[in-house]
């Protein structure tokens, strides 16, 4: 399960940080989410969804691509 920081577990680990700074960004949250504003997310792309990448030319043959000519026997 996921721990939770308490509010005296970040003021500590945040110096600069005031405990009032902390209270008035909570409230503003708090406030924003009963107005109906919700967290982004990750904003991940679903795969059907991406841009899929091109190469620069699609006639020029790939100069990484190998050809093996057809074998003569024994």
């Amino acid at each position: 399960m996921i721990k939770v920081p308490d509010l005296k577990e970040i003021l500590q680990k945040n110096p600069s940080v005031s405990a009032k700074e902390l209270q008035d960004i909570d409230n503003l949250t708090q406030e924003l989410r009963r107005l109906g504003l919700k967290p982004r997310g990750y904003r991940l792309a679903m795969p059907h969804e991406r841009r899929q990448a091109k190469s620069g030319c699609v006639d020029v043959p790939d100069p990484r691509s190998v050809h093996l000519s057809e074998s003569r026997g024994p």
